[in-house]
């Protein structure tokens, strides 16, 4: 579905008291199947009902973390984000913004373009973003754009590929040396394993659960980090989906380390064609329950068969 562009009353669930005007959420960039019957609603996971984009926007404000879980190359995603962070500046809320596509190594200079700048225009070519391999800077900009616009603080979220900033010390102190529940270790696996288009046996793909566990893990200390910037204001996380995931991901590994933290997962889900319902899309993260707070729906940015392109790359790999 389309929004209109208007002006939005919000009420807080049974309170009597209001909530600033928001704006309605962007029009699709994307358009691939955006005549989907799901595509604009808002799926509470948890209460198993539609929401209103202002009603999640409640439950944002409330929350000390928020994870924002996208498809990296999809730019409606980007959009919805920084709507969001825009909406939630309007209910008084001043969080930190922690981007995973900026590595940590990059924080002393997003700390020296934020101090000199106040639009995100050349953040991207601040941090290097065109040497990353994410996504044009150009798509995530509208986010940086609505954190500066506020004075938002940016923090870099994801480990530095050498690992130097992830000592001994800090691996103990995030619980990377101890054994990975079971149950978690084979949620994780069978999400890589899915995203392999299982072309790959299981036993080859093992490592990448420690470098996924740690990412989710210094994703899960810089939000933390990075709250700590701004009293009593959280933080929010843009980040992939799987690393916003409630039974394995950033956030379970944040209600460890930091106990009774009010934590929020928005996943925004490209619609499938052949999936009509949101109950069945919990299949597509190998798992029974969808694995979010709230998934948001949305147009598919492309239709490109990304097995196809694997099978090409692992044609020679031995089994």
């Amino acid at each position: 579905m389309r929004y209109t562009r208007f002006l939005i009353f919000v009420a807080i669930s049974a309170c009597t008291s209001s909530v600033p005007l928001l704006p309605a959420p962007p029009s699709w960039i994307t358009t691939l199947s955006a005549s989907h019957v799901l595509n604009g609603k808002i799926w509470s996971v948890g209460d198993r009902q539609y929401v209103t984009p202002q009603q999640i926007i409640v439950a944002a404000a409330r929350a000390n973390y928020v994870f924002l879980g996208e498809s990296h190359d999809n730019p409606d995603h980007h959009s919805l984000q920084a709507w969001m962070l825009r909406a939630l500046t309007r209910q008084g809320r001043k969080p930190a913004i922690v981007f995973e596509m900026i590595e940590e190594t990059r924080q002393a200079a997003l700390d020296k373009y934020q101090r000199n700048n106040s639009t995100a225009a050349g953040l991207g070519a601040a941090v290097e973003w065109e040497n990353t391999g994410w996504p044009d800077w150009s798509t995530y900009q509208p986010i940086a754009d609505a954190a500066l616009s506020s004075r938002l603080p940016i923090f870099a979220g994801n480990p530095d590929k050498h690992g130097k900033l992830l000592t001994k010390d800090r691996r103990k102190r995030l619980g990377l040396d101890a054994p990975l529940p079971t149950k978690q270790h084979d949620l994780m696996l069978e999400t890589i394993d899915a995203g392999h288009c299982r072309l790959v046996p299981k036993q080859h793909l093992a490592p990448m659960v420690a470098i996924q566990r740690a990412r989710d893990a210094v994703l899960a200390d810089n939000a933390h980090i990075a709250a700590k910037s701004t009293p009593n204001q959280g933080s929010v996380l843009i980040l992939g989906a799987n690393h916003a995931r409630k039974d394995y991901a950033a956030p379970i590994v944040l209600e460890r380390l930091h106990p009774g933290q009010n934590l929020l997962s928005v996943a925004f889900i490209e619609v499938d064609d052949t999936l009509r319902s949101p109950a069945n899309y919990a299949q597509n993260f190998g798992a029974d329950t969808i694995p979010f707070d709230y998934v948001w729906f949305t147009p598919r940015a492309n239709n490109r068969d990304y097995c196809a392109g694997l099978k090409q790359k692992f044609k020679n790999f031995k089994k």
